[in-house]
């Protein structure tokens, strides 16, 4: 749809930098599948994980999205000049916002498994 009727370039910027938190993710998931799991190496991977993973997929996506909702009027000028048919814009933007709330969903469960580790972590050495 967006590629056809070359509609939202810029928030396709903000969208792919969010990627950035796929390597860490990738290198954790190699990690835990070669048996390095409990290592030094591990841990730095995971905050990694997490810091990038909520500075580009909840701080930045959720900028671009309350950018995207200030454009309104430029988005329904589109809409309304007959560029790209409504459906295809409302599903555009259902879809961005359906990804930003699941991002949302998805780093709160990062935090409580990263909270629940560290308590456990607290009760070990007590």
């Amino acid at each position: 749809i967006n590629g056809g009727y070359q509609i939202l370039p810029y928030p396709f910027s903000w969208l792919i930098i969010g990627e950035l938190s796929t390597i860490w993710l990738n290198m954790r998931w190699a990690l835990i599948k070669t048996g390095r799991g409990s290592t030094t190496f591990f841990m730095g991977v995971q905050y990694a994980f997490a810091l990038t993973f909520f500075i580009t997929r909840v701080v930045i996506y959720l900028y671009g999205v309350m950018e995207l909702f200030q454009q309104r009027e430029i988005l329904f000028g589109i809409v309304s000049s007959g560029r790209v048919p409504g459906i295809f814009m409302g599903i555009t933007l259902s879809f961005v916002m359906a990804g930003s709330l699941l991002n949302v969903v998805w780093f709160q469960k990062i935090a409580a498994m990263a909270m629940s580790k560290q308590t456990k972590k607290d009760t070990k050495t007590t």
